[in-house]
């Protein structure tokens, strides 16, 4: 595999100095696993802006997050769920009640297919595969916010991640390509129910990243190569996308809801 880059070219423009976007704003992160996550870079980025994080992580995950917290953010708190669980949902919602009286922003960051299901044909993806897939990488979104409501101030903004293979064919993403299709759709039911309240749901189309979750999918290697050679902005670095959520969950994007904001350096424009 060809070494990751950033950007085409020499000049780099980093955003890293706060600009007070999300000052006073209580925003929860879902779905953090360790240091190298899109949750986690998010949660940094969202510090850097002055926003009151809550994290939340999958029980599984919890020690390994809860140490990450106390090494590099030990101000934050950590909360653990299983979202395919009614009874952990409730337990999270009464942690997030115990910190804050509403909230600003969510910013859902769970998926999850089993490994088996990420190589071969789609075609002989198992039933509980699929089950799986769509409950903890679609249906969730739904559940949390729905639990969240009462929560959420006038105004908020929800932002999920959602990838290019949901509208795509990528080799061996197989079941998670429906599945993400499925959670853009509800990004825009959700963006009309919610509308009323001035509440909006947005969804980030992120470039293929090196993370836990991404290596469990065959021959990954081949789509961070292809992309990285064909993008028109080059490799686009994590913290990028996570400066993209901060502008969501900001006050400056009042007029966006029910969008997939493409965060790809311009590679979703290829008939490549």
């Amino acid at each position: 595999m060809a070494d990751i880059k950033g950007a085409k070219g020499e000049d780099e423009i980093k955003l890293t100095k706060s600009h007070r976007l999300l000052e006073d704003k209580n925003i929860l992160v879902l779905g953090v696993a360790n240091k190298k996550s899109i949750a986690w870079i998010i949660v940094e980025a969202l510090v850097r802006e002055e926003a009151q994080v809550l994290v939340h992580c999958h029980p599984r995950d919890y020690d390994r997050v809860d140490s990450l917290i106390k090494e590099e953010e030990p101000e934050l708190s950590c909360f653990s769920c299983d979202v395919n669980d009614d009874s952990q949902i409730d337990a999270l919602f009464r942690n997030v009640v115990s910190h804050t009286s509403k909230l600003d922003g969510i910013v859902h960051c769970i998926a999850f297919a089993p490994k088996t299901e990420l190589e071969g044909r789609y075609l002989d993806t198992s039933r509980e595969g699929e089950r799986v897939a769509f409950e903890t990488s679609s249906t969730s979104l739904k559940i949390i916010i729905k639990k969240f409501e009462p929560l959420l101030a006038k105004g908020a903004s929800i932002v999920t991640l959602t990838y290019l293979g949901g509208e795509r064919v990528i080799p061996n993403y197989n079941v998670m390509g429906p599945a993400k299709a499925a959670l853009e759709s509800t990004v825009r039911y959700l963006a009309m129910d919610l509308g009323e309240k001035k509440i909006r749901v947005n969804a980030l189309s992120a470039p293929p990243v090196p993370t836990r979750s991404s290596r469990a999918i065959k021959d990954i290697e081949n789509a961070f190569e292809i992309y990285q050679k064909k993008a028109p902005l080059g490799w686009i670095e994590v913290e990028k996308i996570a400066n993209v959520a901060c502008i969501l969950l900001s006050d400056y994007t009042v007029a966006i809801t029910g969008q997939t904001v493409y965060t790809d350096g311009g590679y979703n424009i290829l008939g490549l």
